[in-house]
């Protein structure tokens, strides 16, 4: 469904995780918006449970270039 990079954010000088997700080539606009969704869901959930030792801290949600992502604390 997605990759995670390794990436440093400048303004807060630290290490981060960015999460992305990935479309088919032939995926339609239904799909599309069906993982936009599951992904937007995925961070919530993520968010919501983040005071737990073992999960991780989400510290952005965006987009860029119309690829969604997730900003995470990098473990």
């Amino acid at each position: 469904m997605g990759a995670v990079y390794k990436a440093f954010d400048h303004v807060l000088d630290r290490d981060i995780a960015v999460k992305t997700i990935r479309f088919a080539n032939d995926a339609t606009e239904a799909e599309i918006r069906d993982l936009r969704d599951r992904f937007l869901r995925e961070a919530r959930t993520v968010a919501r449970s983040s005071k737990h030792k073992n999960i991780v801290q989400i510290y952005d949600i965006g987009a860029e270039r119309d690829f969604p992502f997730i900003a995470m604390e990098l473990v």
